[in-house]
């Protein structure tokens, strides 16, 4: 009976993805806009008003139709967004061209976001942000401010503060525009997975407004409209006695939400946002407090985004038992590094180059290895979670003790492969070492929710999964054995596989993006050799920093004529040392703007024909199999006179050339990068001499002249702003003239900085909030809210309501626009029900900033949704719980408004706990690890 109704199933999919069904569904969609296009405009008897009345009185009672159908293409628009349907700039206009066509506001009402002042800010200050980042010395500048935080949390706290602080006194729109940049560079610097910061900072921007009258311009509405409606005899609110709000009046209930906001993003982004750790963040933190912490813990550093976790048996026999990490070669694996070792059920996490190995140890090692052999050679064999059958014959006695003839047991070793006979036999680690493949499982997928050993992964794929890595995070799996981790969709698998891998029929149908684990990262690696100058000199490498350089690994040091491959933390830099660092095409841009360091190109490129600093970027150029320059050396050819680049560095299939760039002898299929001017990559696009040209964006060499010519533009704009004496938009308008002009950036990157999706986007919602407001929709929202309030008992409850009220507008329409809506009725409810005006306008300025649930609430939320590759529902789903967590502190410091310094009391001793903590494990680590350097020292 099943079989009829499962192949009419079949049938009806099978119609659905045809193409057919696609067209019928064109011609629909085309239907449906011409109707749009005309049915209203022949239908509707009403016109959009051309002069915009607002009425405060307004319910749902007596709601025009206007007003419910602003509320339905809101609606409609926000799970468009929440579903990541269409993108937020189109469904911000498609709405706006709704509002328009079904005449609720005019064309010239819904055009007047993209003329507003803000948003014209906004556009200036990305050319503004594109300068610090343009002069290449921003990024030392960060590190030195920030520092090299160990985990996320810390980053989290030290970025929140920062940030918090300077918004308390710039508006919160251009320190956004400003940080986002710092804060992207700053990521990727110290290996911070960006989903976990650009939430919050936009959250920090909007909490630091809170603490000030300045911070924010919804502030300044609510200042504005309290001097001319209470302040003023002639207004009907007129109140004798008032005084205006002060600069620090908002304070003793702003400063708890801003401590508040950035406890809750410390404690819930491990669980709420993309990339977090989950439990394993305290577990970690915990272990780092005990005691014995010194010889199991450094502290959260697992977090950070290496590659995968590989675990690696040391089985009898192998030479490296009874040898040190050093001695063994463990220090020298490229791309590789030993994180943990687990030694009889115990996990021990600071071993140092001296530690010994011992037979049965498993090594935990931090990223991909380029290849297998080094492993193979060393008799280390990947742990996995493949399963062995033991039977009677291996185990004596083993039916009498459990009744059975055999067990399955986890198998430590290479999966079998096939020998030349065909047969299966155990590959030798010496002979074959394992063949390493990453995989991503589909979305749908059955494997999802099943543990590795339930799902008979290695009888399905013939393959043994090695690591995990999980929102681009490598996986410490929870258990002592990678078999009981339950995988998920997406989860990227690092895995050992025998040769039926290639042809099992259930692989493609199961994995995308299936590649050789380290084969393709190797394939574009670069050696680049860099002189350490005095700046350097002295230092060790690990105080120099040259250890927390991002996809970036110190191979070698050339000194007097002697090479030390095994670079330690504690080796000191001398100056005319030569580094050697491999990397991506990406990692070079971080090496080289390490001040103290200069490429072994730079005599070269700094000889470039009518090319200025300025003008100098990356480039990567793949050598053409026919071209001219093979079999020659980069000398020969005469390279930089031929096309006016020097080579920095060139990658080969997966093998390391470390060699002064000159002296490399050019193959077909090597990709050289490149040093040169901007237009290069135009002139040379149909060269015989090269197949493909890619130039890397923000790859100018560092200026640190030009960095400080910004940094003080920038800080001279702000201080004129916050004194009032220059308003911010011609402010930073003079900035990036200052920075044109001076070299900081050239008028190329200037136009490329523009965020044109973030400018529809702002500009869009500008329109859709003013239609929700003048179609009364807006207002019968906050006049709903109010009368539960009034209801409740009014008094404070009537004060919780206007917060509510003006939180939930803010989500839906501009923040500024819900404040002006607000404030009047909140005069209203002082006047006639003797509240206190001066709490119910803070609730109004709290109750607008705290747009945290919504992406298209905020312009920096917008911008955040953007720049960080989010969904609406990551703000749904992070910010929804941080609004009701600050509703209650708001709400609370404002009807305890009389003992503030209770609240202010708690709030610090929470304070000091959460934000604290991280900073004592990173404290903990540092001394620890220093009493161990100097015991090792000690004769």
């Amino acid at each position: 009976m099943g079989s009829p109704a499962i192949g009419r199933g079949g049938r009806l999919r099978a119609w659905l993805l045809s193409k057919q069904a696609y067209n019928i569904l064109v011609l629909a969609v085309f239907g449906l806009g011409v109707l749009l296009m005309t049915l209203p405009a022949e239908l509707i008897s009403w016109e959009a008003p051309e002069k915009a009345e607002l009425n405060l009185q307004t319910t749902f009672s007596d709601l025009s139709v206007q007003g419910w159908l602003s509320l339905l293409f809101i609606a409609g628009g926000f799970l468009l967004m929440v579903f990541d349907l269409v993108g937020a700039d189109l469904v911000m206009n498609m709405v706006l061209a709704l509002t328009v066509v079904f005449k609720i506001i005019t064309i010239k009402s819904a055009l007047t976001g993209f003329s507003s002042s803000g948003l014209i800010t906004v556009v200036v200050l990305f050319m503004v942000a594109q300068g610090i980042t343009s002069t290449g010395g921003a990024d030392w500048i960060i590190t030195k401010l920030l520092g090299s935080p160990r985990d996320t949390m810390l980053a989290q706290v030290r970025m929140c503060l920062v940030t918090a602080l300077f918004s308390s006194f710039v508006n919160d729109t251009p320190v956004f525009c400003i940080m986002l940049p710092i804060v992207l560079t700053w990521a990727s610097k110290a290996r911070l997975p960006i989903r976990q910061l650009l939430i919050p900072l936009t959250y920090c921007c909007l909490l630091g407004g809170l603490n000030t009258t300045i911070g924010t311009s919804t502030n300044l509405v609510v200042t504005g409209a309290f001097d001319q409606r209470i302040l003023d005899p002639k207004s009907e609110y007129y109140q004798p006695g008032a005084t205006p709000i002060q600069l620090f009046g908002v304070a003793p209930y702003g400063i708890p939400n801003t401590f508040w906001g950035i406890i809750y993003i410390v404690l819930a982004a491990p669980f709420l946002l993309t990339g977090g750790a989950g439990m394993k963040v305290y577990r970690r933190m915990g272990r780092a407090f005990r005691r014995s912490g010194a010889e199991e813990e450094t502290g959260l550093v697992e977090e950070q985004g290496a590659d995968f976790f590989l675990g690696l048996l040391v089985p009898d026999g192998s030479p490296v038992v009874g040898r040190s990490i050093k001695d063994a070669g463990l220090r020298n694996l490229s791309g590789q590094y030993v994180t943990s070792v687990r030694r009889d059920g115990k996990l021990i996490h600071a071993v140092g180059s001296d530690f010994v190995l011992a037979a049965n140890d498993i090594l935990y090692l931090s990223g991909i290895p380029d290849s297998t052999e080094k492993l193979a050679e060393l008799g280390l064999i990947p742990f996995s979670d493949a399963l062995e059958q033991v039977d009677a014959s291996e185990v004596p006695g083993l039916s009498a003790a459990f009744g059975v003839t055999s067990i399955t047991v986890p198998k430590a070793g290479p999966l079998s492969r096939k020998d030349s006979s065909g047969s299966d036999s155990p590959a030798a680690p010496a002979a074959s070492p394992p063949e390493l493949v990453e995989v991503v499982i589909r979305k749908g997928s059955d494997l999802s929710g099943k543990t590795i050993r339930s799902a008979a992964f290695r009888g399905r794929f013939h393959a043994a999964v090695v690591a995990i890595k999980r929102n681009g995070m490598p996986l410490n799996w929870s258990g002592p054995h990678i078999g009981d981790e339950v995988l998920q969709a997406g989860d990227s698998l690092l895995l050992d596989v025998a040769p039926q891998f290639w042809t099992s029929p259930e692989v493609n149908a199961t994995f995308t993006d299936i590649t050789k684990g380290g084969q393709v990262r190797a394939f574009n690696e670069y050696m680049i050799g860099l002189r350490v100058g005095k700046a350097l000199a002295g230092k060790t490498v690990h105080k120099a920093g040259l250890r927390q350089l991002p996809n970036a690994f110190l191979v070698a040091l050339d000194r007097s004529f002697m090479t030390i491959h095994a670079v330690s933390p504690e080796e000191v830099l001398e100056e005319g040392d030569i580094l050697w660092f491999a990397g991506n095409a990406a990692s070079v841009r971080f090496i080289r703007n390490t001040p103290g360091l200069t490429p072994l190109a730079e005599r070269q490129a700094s000889k470039l024909r009518q090319t200025p600093l300025i003008e100098r970027r990356l480039v990567q150029a793949i050598v053409a199999q026919a071209s001219p320059l093979a079999g020659k050396t980069i000398r020969e050819v005469r390279f930089r006179e031929q096309f006016n680049a020097a080579v920095v560095a060139v990658a080969r299939k997966g093998e390391r050339i470390r060699a002064n760039p000159g002296d490399v002898c050019v193959q077909p299929g090597d990709i050289l990068l490149l040093d040169t001017g901007a237009a290069f990559a135009q002139q040379h696009k149909d060269s015989k001499h090269f197949s493909i040209i890619i130039e890397l964006p923000n790859t100018n060499p560092p200026r640190y002249l030009h960095t400080g010519i910004a940094i003080a533009s920038i800080a001279t704009a702000f201080i004129l702003y916050a004194l009032e004496v220059l308003d911010i938009l011609p402010g930073a308008a003079i900035v990036v003239a200052i920075m044109l002009l001076t070299g900081c950036m050239s008028p190329e990157q200037a136009r490329r900085a523009i965020r044109w999706d973030v400018y529809l986007m702002i500009a869009g919602s500008f329109g859709v909030s003013a239609a929700l407001e003048q179609s009364g929709g807006a207002a019968a929202i906050a006049n709903l809210i109010v009368k539960i309030g009034k209801k409740a008992g009014g008094g404070n409850f009537t004060i919780a309501a206007v917060y509510v009220a003006t939180t939930l507008l803010s989500q839906i329409i501009a923040n500024n626009s819900a404040a002006a809506l607000m404030f009047p009725i909140a005069a209203t409810i002082s006047k006639n029900d003797n509240v206190d005006i001066y709490l119910l306008s803070y609730a109004i300025m709290l109750g607008a900033s705290s747009v945290f649930m919504s992406s298209f609430g905020y312009q920096t939320n917008l911008m955040a949704l953007a720049a960080g590759g989010h969904s609406s529902r990551d703000f749904l789903k992070f910010g929804t719980p941080m609004q009701l967590v600050l509703a209650v502190v708001s709400i609370i410091s404002l009807i305890l408004h009389d003992s503030w310094g209770l609240v202010w009391l708690v709030t610090g001793l929470a304070s000091l706990v959460v934000m604290g903590a991280p900073q004592v494990v990173e404290t903990l680590h540092w001394w620890r690890a220093r009493s161990q350097q100097e015991g090792k020292a000690k004769p």
